[in-house]
């Protein structure tokens, strides 16, 4: 009987490189605002050609994690939390990781979240939800503006990391940064495009939510945000994007 070949997935040299940069970078071995080795230093680090590395500092440029200077060299960038995400975004995508498999994540973190977000949330941060809502309400009236979907998809994403950040946790804003980065980046690749209607879906659902948090009703949050999460579900599910891998740009 014969048997299917393996299908290998093999990850180019200079992603290769690029990723253990950052991964030194992460690890202090690198300075926020330093420089990277010279070429010829990242040659002999990693045995590779000049190419290699030169395509290596592209890639981490294009992710923002550094700027290349003329005649100076490649400096570091200060804010190391964006190369934070850019790592966990490309363990994801090595891993062929679903729209399905962060939903189910998103499941189990934020209810939790929000519940934590009841207790700590500031006014400040309520009315910034808040006004979210009603940005994301407007977007309705100007459904036909040819950047509406990066405008749905920047709201969505700002309003979730909003809630992470009330819960008073910075893992739980780093996590939901990544969780809300990684759908959106795998919703753009599709070039899906909702419906004006469910914006104003989605503002009702965010409301709701809020609405809860201002008044530090824990299980009226926690039930607003699984209906929310699983409304998204359904939504992506018609629009057969679950199994749409997340991607790195």
């Amino acid at each position: 009987m014969n048997q299917s070949p393996v299908v290998v997935r093999t990850t180019p040299l200079s992603e290769r490189v690029a990723h253990d940069v950052l991964r030194r970078m992460l690890a202090g071995e690198f300075a926020p605002e330093g420089m990277l080795p010279s070429e010829r230093l990242l040659q002999a680090s990693y045995n590779v050609s000049r190419p290699v590395v030169r395509e290596a500092i592209k890639i981490l440029s294009a992710r923002g994690i550094v700027t290349p200077v003329n005649g100076v060299g490649v400096v570091i960038n200060q804010n190391l939390r964006a190369s934070t995400l850019e790592s966990l975004l490309l363990a994801f995508h090595q891993q062929a990781v679903t729209l399905a498999d962060m939903l189910a994540v998103r499941l189990v973190i934020e209810p939790h979240v929000v519940i934590l977000a009841t207790t700590h949330a500031t006014s400040a941060q309520i009315d910034a939800m808040y006004a979210n809502c009603t940005a994301m309400r407007q977007l309705a009236i100007i459904s036909d503006a040819p950047d509406i979907a990066q405008r749905y998809n920047s709201a969505n994403v700002a309003f979730h990391v909003l809630i992470a950040e009330a819960s008073h946790n910075p893992v739980f804003t780093i996590l939901m940064d990544v969780l809300m980065g990684g759908i959106w980046r795998a919703e753009h690749h599709a070039n899906h495009f909702f419906d004006p209607v469910v914006y104003t879906g989605t503002a009702d659902a965010h409301q709701h939510i809020v609405d809860a948090i201002a008044a530090r009703d824990s299980s009226a949050a926690h039930a607003a945000m699984l209906e929310h999460i699983q409304q998204t579900q359904t939504h992506l599910d018609h629009a057969q994007l679950l199994t749409h891998v997340v991607r790195l740009s």
